[in-house]
C-alpha cells in the first residue's frame, strides 16, 4: 500500500491515477491522526510526505511506522524551501526530492518501490 501525506487535492489526484495505473493501493489523508492509524492498521510499502501539508509532524509520522525497514519514505516539496527539504533529510527519510523532481520521476519511483 501507498500512503500519500497531503492536503494538494490536484496533484493527489495525479498520484493516484499513477498508482493505480500500476494497480497499486493508495491512500491519501492529510490528517496526522488518520495517517497513524492507517499506518497502524496497514502495510505500508511507500509514504509520500509533501512538506507543505500544515498539520503533519513530520517527526511524529515517521515515528508512527511500525516497521520501518519495510517502508520507503519520501517527502518532497517546493525547491526554494531548502531548509524544510534539508530537515526531511535530517528527520529520517530515505529520499527527499523538490515537489518538480517528484512530479518527474513519480512513475520510476512507483516502479521501483
Amino acid at each position: 500500500m501507498i500512503l500519500l501525506a497531503t492536503q494538494d487535492l490536484m496533484f493527489s489526484s495525479r498520484v493516484s491515477f499513477a498508482a493505480e495505473t500500476r494497480s497499486r493501493t493508495i491512500r491519501i489523508s492529510a490528517e496526522l491522526p488518520a495517517l497513524m492509524e492507517t499506518l497502524s492498521r496497514e502495510t505500508c510499502e511507500l509514504l509520500l510526505i509533501d512538506l507543505e501539508s500544515p498539520g503533519i509532524a513530520l517527526s511524529k509520522l515517521l515515528a508512527a511506522i511500525p516497521s520501518r525497514e519495510q517502508t520507503f519514505v519520501i517527502a518532497y516539496g517546493p525547491h526554494v524551501q531548502t531548509a524544510r527539504l534539508d530537515a526531511a533529510q535530517q528527520a529520517g527519510c530515505d529520499l527527499v526530492l523538490s515537489r518538480g523532481q517528484f512530479d518527474r520521476e513519480l512513475d520510476q519511483i512507483l516502479a521501483k518501490h
